[in-house]
């Protein structure tokens, strides 16, 4: 029996960037009582027995993956410093970023619930039965392996994210960051207010927050839709406590049960911001959208899909421009465009092959270094599409 029963889908080493002096405990704020703690152990938080698995195999492989993103995220805030875009680094950086945003109990618990209301939007047009229709609600379907399934699409989704460019933002505004359960946020304030579920990896606009301590996120953004801060500064200074109190609004809506909160983080701050979301929170969080498309031989087929909802926080930041015209009201019968359509196709189709043990994953991860754009992009597109 492997001795790590207590599996962490937040590492420790990232909680230990928001705890306090001691490096072993770190603030937890409960959101379904509004109890804080000011000092928990941080050996027992964001963790359960045999999350991943009974062997400890995932957490193994997980652990190796984060001592490499230690050492970066020290090094970012040593030196104030990003990896150059498109270096052995940045790819590191990113492949911390997809794991840690599906690997959390909230990502498992959402891609259950997925499932469960895809299932069941596809029984209710196949079943003839009025009854079992009826009844339908009173099951649940559950996948088995959740979050193996979780850690393997973030793995495989990396490649999607390696056009993003990122700069670092340096908060002196004396509010301090905070971050939830579900640390890693992905917004889109292109789309925000069409209606469009756009906040997936490879949609036009995608914006994603990663807060790395109390002073320094990251953002990661497709430049085509937005210019942030001036172009030959890695660096973007926020100066207003608002626009802070706007970045930790997204973790109070994204997260499952808790948030973890750093020793400067002020506590009457954090009641009052708990009773502005207390409310907000009790909103659906997936999104069903289901169509009836009839084809040119009149054939019949439904399109269903979950997702979820677009985010409800205007995160107007001082120092994002968007470049792009505001996209019309999404109709629903259509997908929000992608920022590289055919990298996109390339990557799912890789990844396709890896499920199918069509292809090992380093083969996969060699072949998906190309970065988008790049001359030889096309000739290893074709290659991979003959193997």
């Amino acid at each position: 029996m492997p001795r790590n029963k207590n599996q962490h889908f937040i590492p420790k080493m990232y909680l230990r960037l928001f705890g306090n002096a001691d490096g072993a405990s770190i603030g937890v704020f409960n959101l379904a009582s509004g109890h804080f703690v000011r000092v928990a152990s941080i050996r027992d938080q964001a963790s359960k027995p045999w999350f991943y698995d009974r062997d400890g195999e995932v957490e193994r492989g997980l652990a190796h993956l984060e001592g490499g993103a230690a050492r970066l995220l020290a090094d970012i805030l040593k030196y104030d410093r990003l990896p150059p875009p498109r270096s052995s680094a940045y790819y590191v950086l990113l492949r911390f970023v997809a794991l840690q945003r599906e690997r959390t109990q909230a990502a498992a618990a959402d891609l259950d619930e997925r499932n469960d209301r895809y299932m069941k939007a596809m029984l209710r047009y196949e079943l003839k039965d009025r009854e079992m229709i009826d009844n339908l609600d009173l099951v649940r379907f559950k996948r088995t392996e959740v979050v193996a399934e979780a850690v393997l699409a973030a793995h495989l989704g990396t490649p999607i994210l390696h056009d993003l460019k990122a700069k670092l933002i340096k908060n002196v505004s004396g509010r301090a960051f905070y971050i939830s359960d579900a640390p890693i946020v992905l917004h889109n304030r292109l789309y925000r207010g069409t209606g469009a579920p756009a906040e997936g990896y490879g949609n036009v606009g995608l914006q994603i927050l990663m807060p790395i301590g109390p002073w320094r996120a990251i953002l990661f953004y497709d430049d085509t839709a937005y210019e942030v801060g001036r172009p030959a500064s890695k660096i973007v200074r926020l100066v207003n406590p608002d626009t802070a109190s706007l970045i930790n609004d997204l973790q109070w809506e994204a997260a499952y049960k808790t948030l973890y909160i750093s020793p400067a983080t002020d506590e009457s701050e954090l009641h009052h911001r708990s009773d502005h979301w207390r409310e907000r929170r009790k909103s659906e969080r997936l999104l069903l959208t289901d169509k009836v498309i009839e084809n040119e031989s009149g054939e019949i087929r439904v399109r269903i899909g979950v997702g979820r909802q677009p985010s409800g926080v205007a995160l107007d930041l001082p120092f994002v421009r968007t470049r792009l015209t505001k996209p019309a009201e999404w109709r629903g019968d259509d997908h929000p465009p992608l920022r590289l359509p055919e990298w996109y196709d390339y990557v799912l189709g890789l990844a396709e092959m890896v499920e199918n043990e069509a292809l090992s994953f380093v083969e996969f991860s060699r072949r998906t270094l190309v970065p988008p754009g790049a001359r030889t992009f096309r000739t290893r597109q074709a290659r991979a599409i003959r193997t």
